[in-house]
């Protein structure tokens, strides 16, 4: 393993393999698969990557929901030193990072609007002879490490996507400040988030890198039958996946990321849970910051845990807050990205003076525990009336409704309106006039939206988070198309 490059990260993996390859690499209800196999199924997919013309000058974009071919894509292309993506749509739209090859798993659909190439049984290791000395076929172990290699781009909640690139320096990086989280063979992790998300790939190049397992379900018995020590979701998924469970005994550590949620979802979890870790970061800057909740008599305790990140939270005029005092948060660590793809006010905006400024309101607790509050983009200010959505949202949700989203009125007047997701057809009347009143109770009725639509999906990231101004745009085709609409309230 000498003559690999320290820094790439199929080498990382490679090593992880040759030092235990009979440890569990990938754990499925139908499956296991060694740290031996899988690392043979990578070479395979990389030699047949090679055949087809992708090198150090391709960015290979991944369609696929199994998660053996996304894992493996992954690192092949470290190996040939391409450039890696998630396909999706966009991306023939955003004309940011435009793939030349689209590969695709048998359990997808091609895409409409750019042809693929489907990944079948000739691309498995029993087809394809592997090379004895891998770093004489794969040019890319010796690539340059600080090049870009993952394109990701952010959430887009409140406007247009922003696209960045993470090295494989970042990425080996990121994964050994976790190391944590992901101790060997004691670790056991299991992830809500779907296998093509960036929160999955984070989290499965962590696992590998740092010899742990990945369990591939979502179903609880089989986690706790397999000992799963890490479960990892937005809250919206860990709220969907604890609905109706009834575990035999509680799992130990659940890291929740990607949004704020309520203490009563706290609370519901530590039920199912030893330990429910709320994780603070970005694709800008990793895991920046945790708080560690357990239940100690019944109450909830909350103890920070700081990652090797600096944060600070200052004032308008940059003065440091003091503790419970509302500011704006910065980041800075070795390895956030320095910038975003083509977007110079973008880059400069929020990357100043060797800090990374994700644009969230924050503020400490007397107990040193990180609070998130808001975000500046996302503060609604109505005549000089600054609404925080989420805080909408939350007393909207309720009895009949599942999800919420709130937001500007964005034909131009002074008032909130909001989209909502409801569990049955039945009295959607009451269920919102039920809303209504909460939010009133609750907020006032300053602060309460004067339309509410009920949508069949409200657009989310895959954290979670509601895309608010696709539900803007929602709520003006709604409006055109559907004046006069019982599903329409007023208050």
């Amino acid at each position: 393993m000498a003559q690999y490059h320290t820094e790439n990260l199929a080498a990382a993996f490679a090593t992880a393999a040759m030092t235990h390859p009979d440890r569990q690499a990938i754990v499925a209800q139908d499956l296991t698969l060694t740290y031996g196999k899988l690392w043979l199924i990578v070479q395979s997919f990389a030699l047949r990557m090679q055949a087809i013309g992708i090198d150090q000058n391709a960015v290979v974009a991944l369609k696929s929901t199994d998660v053996i071919a996304s894992v493996a894509v992954m690192f092949a292309t470290t190996l040939l030193g391409a450039g890696f993506v998630v396909w999706e749509d966009r991306l023939l739209e955003d004309h940011v990072v435009i793939p030349t090859h689209v590969l695709r798993s048998p359990d997808v659909s091609p895409p409409e609007n750019a042809p693929s190439i489907l990944m079948d049984e000739r691309w498995s290791p029993k087809n394809i002879p592997l090379p004895d000395q891998p770093e004489r076929y794969f040019l890319g172990l010796a690539a340059d490490p600080t090049a870009p290699w993952w394109y990701l781009h952010t959430s887009g909640t409140t406007g247009r996507p922003k696209y960045l690139a993470l090295s494989q320096r970042m990425a080996i990086d990121r994964s050994r400040a976790v190391t944590a989280d992901f101790q060997g063979a004691k670790t056991r992790f299991c992830a809500l988030f779907p296998c093509y998300t960036r929160p999955f790939f984070v989290r499965a190049m962590a696992a590998l890198v740092n010899g742990s397992t990945i369990i591939d379900t979502i179903d609880a018995d089989f986690m706790q039958a397999q000992g799963v020590t890490l479960v990892c979701g937005s809250p919206r998924q860990a709220e969907q996946w604890l609905t109706g469970k009834r575990l035999a005994h509680r799992l130990p550590v659940l890291q929740i990321s990607g949004a704020r949620f309520a203490p009563k979802l706290a609370t519901d979890l530590l039920g199912a849970f030893e330990q429910v870790q709320d994780v603070y970061g970005s694709s800008e800057t990793n895991k920046a910051f945790v708080n560690c909740m357990t239940l100690a008599g019944g109450a909830i305790v909350t103890r920070p845990a700081v990652q090797d990140s600096n944060i600070e939270i200052r004032r308008a005029d940059a003065s440091l807050c003091c503790h419970g005092e509302i500011g704006e948060l910065r980041i800075r660590n070795s390895y956030t990205v320095s910038g975003y793809i083509a977007a110079p006010e973008a880059t400069a905006m929020a990357f100043r003076d060797g800090w990374f400024h994700p644009g969230d309101l924050a503020r400490w607790d007397r107990d040193g525990a990180l609070e998130i509050v808001g975000r500046v983009d996302e503060i609604i200010n109505l005549g000089g009336l600054k609404i925080d959505p989420l805080s909408v949202e939350t007393a909207l949700r309720g009895a009949g409704i599942r999800q919420a989203a709130c937001f500007r009125d964005p034909h131009g007047a002074l008032r909130l309106l909001a989209c909502v997701e409801i569990d049955t057809i039945c009295d959607t009347d009451w269920i919102l006039r039920q809303a209504m009143e909460r939010c009133v109770a609750t907020l006032g009725p300053l602060v309460t939206p004067a339309l509410i639509y009920v949508v069949d999906k409200i657009p989310m990231t895959h954290d979670g988070v509601p895309l608010r101004g696709q539900c803007a745009v929602l709520a003006k085709d709604l409006h055109r198309f559907e004046e006069g609409n019982h599903d329409r309230i007023t208050p």
